[in-house]
């Protein structure tokens, strides 16, 4: 679904002001360098390798994306990065974060969008973000400051206009909003956070070509800031493949 009111016809523009004023309200962590060693990824039942032995590094401030075919291990990669648990899969290997092992830093480090969302339906985007804020945010944070952070991370994926809505369960035959919008949902709770790491699975996917450029240009916007960035994506436009300033390809559970 196009993006409504100013943020549609300023393009570029009203993301990336947005994205600025998230940053100064939320600072970013010093940058990091998300590292990965040996990180394998096979099933519980019979060894077989669903991700291969990977070594790679992620670097901060510039955009990184992960391609590859369906099936090729990119889902299951994103999980064992971002520590998330996946249903008869072992991960192994190590993971460091700035040097320090991942599982030494709090899990508020890293921020992750997983491909299918899991928002409350009865809860409206800024009650969600608002839950998220109360979460990561310091303790010291004031109530208009986290209302400032979250208004911020609405309009920069540019659905502050439906912010006031119940977010839904269209797949369910009930009223809420968009697949669409869902997901830039989604991509809005995982930034209020400020997580120095963002890893996202196909934050683009289902968004119409203006909304899937502007979440591209909002990460890309994230990661000039200093934070590390990783999402996957399967087909981009050439407009989204231009913001990519890192690329790892996946193909038969290996990087190419």
């Amino acid at each position: 679904e196009p993006m409504a009111g100013a943020e549609k016809g300023a393009g570029g523009a009203a993301p990336d002001r947005y994205v600025s004023l998230l940053d100064q309200l939320v600072p970013a962590p010093p940058a990091s360098l998300l590292a990965f060693r040996d990180l394998r990824v096979a099933r519980e039942s019979d060894g077989i390798d669903v991700v291969r032995p990977l070594d790679g590094e992620v670097a901060p401030g510039s955009l990184c994306a992960l391609m590859g075919p369906s099936g090729s291990g990119k889902t299951s990669l994103l999980n064992a990065l971002a520590r998330v648990p996946s249903v008869g899969l072992r991960a192994s290997g190590s993971v460091a974060l700035g040097g320090a092992p991942l599982d030494a830093l709090p899990r508020s480090a890293i921020g992750y969008v997983a491909q299918e969302d899991i928002l409350m339906p009865t809860l409206t985007p800024r009650e969600a973000a608002s839950f998220v804020a109360l979460l990561t945010l310091p303790a010291t944070t004031t109530a208009a400051e986290r209302a400032a952070i979250c208004a911020a991370a609405l309009r920069a994926l540019g659905i502050l206009h439906v912010a006031d809505r119940f977010i839904g369960a269209r797949e369910a035959g009930g009223a809420g909003l968009s697949g669409g919008e869902r997901k830039r949902v989604s991509l809005a709770l995982a930034l209020v956070g400020g997580p120095a790491v963002l890893l996202a699975d196909e934050p683009t996917s289902g968004l119409d070509a203006h909304s899937a450029r502007v979440a591209a240009a909002v990460l890309a916007r994230l990661a000039a800031t200093g934070r590390t960035l990783l999402f996957s994506v399967h087909q981009p436009s050439s407009h989204v493949f231009a913001m990519i300033g890192q690329l790892f390809l996946l193909a038969d559970s290996m990087l190419l």
